[in-house]
């Protein structure tokens, strides 16, 4: 597993980084929720990521703890994303939460894939 470096109370980040060999443009940003959706959340907001290289473009994929980020994409040569967290909160950029970005490589996923199916 990769730790991507970012800037865990950044509103907005981009960064380049190689990913199972591809060089890889990374964006993620926070997005604001409106008063009345937030009220219900109990958050003001969301984070997003946006990934770019020469197989993928995939816009808007939510932060959220305990998935595999990429498994509705499923591209044979790319691993896939798994946010960590020290709480069982979605990472926000108020400093609330301690919280990581992790890259899992191809290999390595499609063993954990094997062992324990298709949901990390």
């Amino acid at each position: 597993m990769k730790l991507i470096e970012l800037d865990t109370t950044a509103s907005e980040q981009t960064q380049r980084v190689e990913l199972d060999g591809y060089e890889t443009d990374l964006r993620v940003y926070w997005s604001e929720l409106p008063e009345h959706i937030a009220t219900i959340a109990g958050n003001n907001g969301q984070l997003f990521m946006v990934i770019k290289n020469d197989i993928i473009d995939i816009k808007n994929i939510a932060l959220t703890l305990g998935n595999e980020l990429m498994l509705p994409y499923s591209f044979s040569d790319f691993g896939g994303f798994i946010v960590v967290s020290d709480s069982n909160k979605n990472p926000d950029i108020d400093g609330n939460v301690e919280w990581s970005l992790n890259y899992v490589p191809i290999d390595e996923l499609t063993e954990i894939r094997g062992l324990y199916g298709s949901v990390v």
